[in-house]
């Protein structure tokens, strides 16, 4: 009986895995053939107004420079 539920435990545990993972494979992948456009090109904020004196791009993301000169403020996309 005992191996029984392990395996039930096991399965369980594999499902679930692959429940709440495999949404998430693929989601940084652009889907240009749905008429989706990139917004940020992960390097300046080429393509933004607003306050940019605030933001800087690091690593691919859009960060909050608190030495940068402003005070947060707003930051649009051009699109």
């Amino acid at each position: 009986m005992r191996p029984i539920i392990g395996s039930i435990k096991l399965f369980f545990i594999f499902f679930s895995f692959a429940v709440f993972v495999s949404p998430c494979i693929g989601q940084g992948q652009v889907s240009e053939d749905r008429g989706f456009v990139d917004l940020f090109n992960g390097e300046n904020l080429d393509g933004w107004i607003g306050n940019k004196k605030s933001y800087r791009a690091v690593n691919g993301n859009i960060i909050v420079d608190p030495k940068g000169g402003g005070s947060g403020g707003n930051l649009f996309t051009e699109a």
